[in-house]
């Protein structure tokens, strides 16, 4: 029994969506470097919340120096990016980052993101604590479920 439940488990990750406590990340993905010297680029994720209100508090990768959640936004003609400290998840939502909308931007790229490879990230959340998620990396337009 507990073979088949790690197994369970492992088909949940590799499958971009993962566990924590009450969180769960779904549609985890990345889209591939424009071009072979890219230093940034950017992912996104869905967010569960099956508990109580939770907190996401950092993001990490192991293939950037920086990972963090920003959001697009559009002033008149003008569109910006701001940087989000903390993320709040109220209870019994899923939110959902989209190109164009929130995202996890990838700063200080140790390589070019590349179609077909993954790339790791771990989330930290207030209650939940850390999870660790694949997000596969699709093409440069790639887009919620390839």
């Amino acid at each position: 029994m507990r073979t088949a439940f790690l197994a369970f488990f492992s088909i949940l990750a590799s499958a971009t969506t993962a566990l924590a406590s009450d969180i769960l990340v779904m549609e985890a993905y990345a889209r591939a470097s424009a071009a072979p010297n890219a230093s940034s680029g950017a992912a996104y994720v869905s967010l569960k919340n099956q508990g109580a209100a939770d907190r996401l508090l950092s993001i990490t990768t192991p293939q950037a120096e920086m990972a963090h959640l920003h959001e697009t936004k559009s002033t008149g003609d003008v569109m910006s990016m701001e940087m989000v400290d903390t993320l709040d998840l109220a209870a019994a939502t899923t939110l959902s980052m989209k190109p164009g909308g929130l995202h996890i931007m990838l700063t200080g790229l140790k390589a070019p993101l590349k179609k077909g490879e993954k790339l790791l990230l771990e989330l930290t959340f207030e209650k939940a604590g850390k999870l660790a998620v694949e997000a596969l990396v699709g093409s440069v337009a790639q887009g919620p479920g390839g």
